[in-house]
């Protein structure tokens, strides 16, 4: 919106805010419905049937369900920011003013604190998971804040 002028709430027509909220509600009831163990914790093509579980590879068929659950949910992390990234290099105020580079470093903060959890070393990490994920968590709680308050104040 700092570049833009607009605060967009969706790729596209049908991945919105509320779509991504409505999906992570579902989930979560879904996971209070079932055995979670029982489903994390075994291979993908346990869950299938065996006519289709026997065409995928077998390197996708026998990874757990939990893998195959996180690797889904980077790359549909990863495609969202990615979108929202071309979304505001390619809009009119960024290409006329030659705003990309400014744009991009306002990304850092927010990739860097996203990217904290694998630079810290991994004894720290396997201690205090905890108190990383709180402070996360708070941390990018406080940047969003700041932006959409400095945003509707027109403030920088």
């Amino acid at each position: 919106e700092y570049y833009t002028g607009i605060l967009p709430h969706a790729t596209g027509k049908f991945v919105g805010v509320t779509e991504v909220n409505y999906g992570y509600g579902l989930a979560s009831f879904l996971m209070a419905c079932i055995d979670r163990d029982a489903f994390w914790g075994n291979t993908l093509a346990s869950h299938l049937p065996q006519s289709l579980a026997s065409s995928l590879p077998p390197i996708i068929a026998n990874t757990e369900t939990r893998h195959i659950g996180v690797s889904c949910w980077l790359l549909m992390n990863t495609v969202l920011v990615l979108l929202s990234i071309r979304r505001v290099l390619s809009h009119s105020n960024v290409t006329t003013n030659k705003l990309a580079i400014s744009a991009l470093c306002k990304f850092l903060t927010p990739g860097l604190l996203a990217i904290s959890p694998w630079i810290l070393p991994a004894h720290f990490v396997q201690n205090h998971t905890r108190y990383i994920s709180v402070a996360i968590g708070l941390m990018m709680s406080l940047m969003t804040k700041k932006i959409i308050v400095f945003s509707m104040a027109k403030m920088n």
